[in-house]
């Protein structure tokens, strides 16, 4: 028996979602996002052959990374987050109509347009830093040790007593 399995299951987001509250897009907007990392492999394959691709283009060339760097990542994110990482929302709201907007990829991109802008790119840095951070992702409670085991263990003296 592998004392330990809980934890690659508990541990393995590939096929979770976190769900994050945007009052800055409207007061009732929670995106759901995916992760932005190995775990999302459609996100991960078109991220590196976009950088590959960006990596041809400088090839031979010496430069320093600079904050026109950072941009171009925040801009490569910009293109893939509404294809493979934000999959769904509520509660954002058209307001010049006053009503929710369905969530599609179309929508999605239109709003990431808005928010990955110079003076409001924190907006969507945002929605970057929890899709970038696994552990948003992991489901505490499977991770937890049962009751029933530690009183089990503390019994039995298998606590290091």
């Amino acid at each position: 028996m592998n004392s330990f399995l809980h934890l690659r299951n508990g541990l393995d987001v590939s096929d979770k979602t976190a769900k994050l509250p945007m009052t800055e897009i409207s007061p009732e907007a929670v995106l759901e996002i995916k992760p932005a990392d190995q775990s999302n492999p459609p996100y991960q394959n078109a991220l590196m052959l976009l950088v590959a691709d960006r990596q041809k283009k400088l090839r031979g060339k010496e430069k320093d990374f600079t904050v026109d760097d950072l941009d171009a990542i925040r801009e490569l994110d910009r293109d893939l987050f509404p294809k493979y990482v934000i999959v769904g929302w509520t509660g954002v709201v058209d307001v010049k109509t006053g009503k929710e907007v369905k969530f599609s990829v179309t929508k999605c991109q239109e709003l990431i347009n808005a928010i990955a802008t110079p003076g409001v790119a924190w907006v969507f840095d945002k929605i970057r830093t929890l899709a970038k951070s696994p552990e948003a992702f992991v489901d505490w409670d499977q991770l937890a040790v049962p009751t029933k085991e530690l009183v089990k263990n503390s019994v039995s003296g298998s606590l290091g007593t």
